[in-house]
């Protein structure tokens, strides 16, 4: 049997916590709330990805105030969402050691070879200013 609500959760309690864990604060709060409401522990509340998306989209230090959420009761979990949350396709389990295919990466432009440096007459080199050695002053006694 699977009851259905939605709640309106007041989530401005998360920040007269710590400014940098104020949505990881509000995600223990509203875990509590549905927990408390659905008379289950709260280790037992799952929050949909959307929803946490939802919490985490202002970074951690702006969660929002309040957030409208449908709780869904099956057997002893309880699964909360976004009331207009559509779900999202279903991803296979990834095996352990199974390899991870990565996307092929754009092919990087060819680096072009540095020209080799113009050998310098020893004239010339002979005759720039700033290759010579400064001049050493004389002791006036």
């Amino acid at each position: 049997m699977a009851e259905e609500r939605i709640y309106t959760i007041n989530l401005s309690a998360a920040y007269q916590y710590v400014r940098t864990k104020r949505t990881r604060r509000a995600v223990h709060l509203l875990r509590a709330f549905v927990a408390r409401h659905s008379k289950v522990a709260p280790t037992d509340v799952r929050l949909s990805e959307q929803l946490n998306m939802a919490m985490w989209k202002r970074s951690m230090q702006h969660p929002p105030r309040s957030i409208r959420v449908k709780v869904e009761k099956k057997d002893k979990l309880v699964h909360a969402q976004l009331p207009d949350e559509k779900p999202l396709p279903k991803r296979e389990p990834r095996k352990k050691g199974a390899k991870v295919k990565k996307e092929k990466a754009t092919p990087k432009k060819p680096v072009a070879k540095e020209k080799p440096a113009p050998e310098i007459d020893s004239t010339a080199a002979s005759k720039a200013t700033h290759l010579k050695k400064p001049a050493e002053k004389k002791d006036a006694r």
